[in-house]
Formats: C-alpha cells, sequence, structure tokens
C-alpha cells in the first residue's frame, strides 16, 4: 500500500513538472514572439507614457518602452519597443523628424501650445503670406531656440516643469536646432500652418514662439502631428484601436517589426546558425571579420543576424574593421521575419 501511495505521488509530481515546464516554454515562446517595434499612431489627448501602458495591456508584454515623446495634445507617430527590442532603442535611428503644426497667433500660453494657461492675448494685426514666409526663412539652418518652461529638459538637475509648476522663476535655456525645411501648408489668420523637417530633440513649440516673436505677435501651437521620425513613418503606424482588432483578428504579427528590420540603416553580417548559438552562450567576444575598406568612417556598429532576420548581436566596429561584441540578444521567433520579409517582397 506505502509503494502504491510512493508510485501515485511520483505521477503526481512527474504531471506537475511537465505541467510546469509547458507553461514555462509558452511563457518563454511568448516573450520572444512579442519582441519587436511597433510604430503606433498616437491620438490626442493621451500621454506617450499611457500609450505604452495600453500595448503592454493589450499584447500582455512585461517589457515596453518608447522612443522620441510625443506632447500629450500632439498625434501620430510613436515607437514604441517591445520587450528584448528595448534594448536596441540607444542604436535605432531617429535623426530627422517631420511634423504638421499650425499657429495660433494672438494668443501665447505659459506651455506655448493648446492646453497652458494665457499669458498674452491681442487682436492680432493682419499679416500677408509673404510676411510669414519671410521669417520663417530666418529659422531654416542652425538656431538656436528658447526651450519651453514646461518640458523634460534639466536645469541644475531639475525638470523645468516641475520648476514651473511651482511658480519657480528660472531663467529659459536655449537649444541647437537644426531645421531644414519649413514650408507653409495653409493660410487662414490668425492661422497658419506649417510643415517642418527638423533634427531630433527640437521643441516645435518653441520654433512656433520664435515665428512669433518675430513678428512682434503672441502665438502658440494649436495643434502638432508627427509624420516620421527617422525612418519610422505613419505608413508604418497603427492606432491603438487597430491594434486591438488586430489581435483579435490574429494578424498581430504583421504589424511588428523585428529587431533587424528596425536596425536596418546598420550594416548586416550574416553568420550561421552554429556561430549565433556559440556568440549566445558567450563564446565569442570579438568577430574576425572584414566587410569594406572604408567602412570603420561610416558606420560604429553593425548588426549580426542569422537566418531567417533573427538578430543575435550589435557588434561595434574596432580598428581594421574588426568587430567587437557589444550586445547579444537570445532568439527571436522567425514568424515576424517571415512577415517583414513577405512584406518586402511585395513592396
Amino acid at each position: 500500500r506505502d509503494l502504491h501511495r510512493l508510485i501515485r505521488r511520483q505521477r503526481q509530481m512527474c504531471i506537475r513538472d511537465r505541467k510546469n515546464t509547458a507553461l514555462e516554454s509558452r511563457r518563454g515562446t511568448e516573450k520572444v514572439l512579442l519582441s519587436g517595434v511597433l510604430v503606433i499612431d498616437k491620438e490626442a489627448g493621451i500621454s506617450s507614457f499611457g500609450v505604452v501602458l495600453k500595448v503592454r495591456k493589450l499584447l500582455k508584454v512585461k517589457k515596453a518602452g518608447h522612443t522620441g515623446t510625443l506632447d500629450p495634445f500632439a498625434t501620430g507617430v510613436l515607437v514604441v519597443c517591445l520587450e528584448q527590442a528595448t534594448k536596441i532603442i540607444p542604436y535605432l535611428e531617429e535623426g530627422t523628424k517631420e511634423y504638421v503644426f499650425t499657429i495660433h497667433f494672438g494668443i501665447e500660453t505659459d506651455t506655448w501650445d493648446s492646453t497652458g494657461q494665457i499669458t498674452k492675448k491681442i487682436e492680432p494685426p493682419k499679416v500677408e503670406v509673404n510676411n510669414i514666409e519671410s521669417v520663417v526663412s530666418e529659422l531654416i539652418g542652425t538656431v538656436e531656440l528658447p526651450v519651453p518652461r514646461f518640458s523634460a529638459v534639466k536645469v541644475s538637475g531639475k525638470r523645468l516643469y516641475k520648476l514651473a509648476r511651482k511658480g519657480i522663476e528660472f531663467e529659459t535655456p536655449k537649444k541647437e536646432s537644426n531645421i531644414s525645411k519649413i514650408e507653409m501648408l495653409d493660410f487662414a489668420w490668425p492661422e497658419v500652418t506649417l510643415a517642418i523637417e527638423c533634427s531630433k530633440g527640437t521643441y516645435v513649440r518653441s520654433v512656433a514662439k520664435a515665428i512669433g516673436d518675430l513678428l512682434g505677435i503672441p502665438a502658440h501651437v494649436k495643434k502638432l502631428r508627427r509624420l516620421r521620425s527617422g525612418r519610422f513613418s505613419l505608413k508604418n503606424a497603427i492606432t491603438i484601436d487597430e491594434l486591438a482588432s488586430s489581435i483579435k483578428n490574429n494578424t498581430v504579427w504583421q504589424q511588428i517589426m523585428s529587431m533587424s528590420s528596425a536596425l536596418d540603416h546598420l550594416p548586416i553580417i550574416r553568420i550561421d546558425k552554429e556561430t549565433a548559438e556559440f556568440i549566445r552562450k558567450g563564446g565569442v567576444q570579438a568577430i574576425d571579420l572584414r566587410f569594406g575598406k572604408s567602412s570603420t568612417t561610416l558606420y560604429k556598429h553593425v548588426r549580426v543576424v542569422s537566418g531567417n532576420d533573427d538578430l543575435v548581436a550589435i557588434a561595434e566596429v574596432k580598428r581594421g574593421n574588426s568587430l567587437a561584441i557589444t550586445r547579444v540578444f537570445p532568439q527571436t521567433n522567425a514568424l515576424i521575419g517571415l512577415v517583414q520579409a513577405a512584406k518586402t517582397t511585395q513592396k
């Protein structure tokens, strides 16, 4: 009888262990499957962090992070990285940004946008289109613009918006920006809609403030929409509602960009599965590969890829074009890569 109890107990333990193993396996697979990049078309009235929370809840992922914060009143491109893809954020190419924004003249607010408290209000004098175009042309190139008081920029280790909310007076710092293009899209005085192409870190609110100052008229940003952030644009973007629908329809994988594809601005080094496994186990710290005589002057990093779009590592280019591994990634599921390859073929 005791023997039977022992056998029964061992069987129960074996069944429980198999269930736990299967559960961990499914969890592991889920984590791998969801490692990638989503481009969200953010709606107005929600913070960038709020979007990330919604994405995490919908996709049931533990880790997610965004790049390039959008103010709550703004809409458009917000890049969200999932799980392992949060580790590629420093390597993403987000240099040039494109926005469309509407300036309302005659009213200035403390935030320099439509969400703030009105600080100045006048009946704006009539301004002609050529006056706007002349002023806008003065901002093309490298310019120093004042940073909005309500922003995340730090002064003496403290965020400006925290100081501003407490009513603490401080000297507004200036930040260098590169503006390559400003184009007028619509003129309906006292409002003007412009398209701008600028460097990372440029505050469009500061551009609107500068235009108003040059005209001698109070102004603020009424609407702001980001069209592009580096290689990520509205063409790749989906709304939160569309994401929810794609999950229900089991087509969400078509929306997730693989980590390798998100880094397609970096040169690619292809390796076999054996080498990939060796790298992932920590067996290789440097790869002795040569990929072009001038590449050291063009690139700081390369992506090391195995199989079908499986990002194995990111490597730093050293002297003599040898590569030093700087970041290693666990194996990713090939499904996202297959979908990405199919999209490329269709194009």
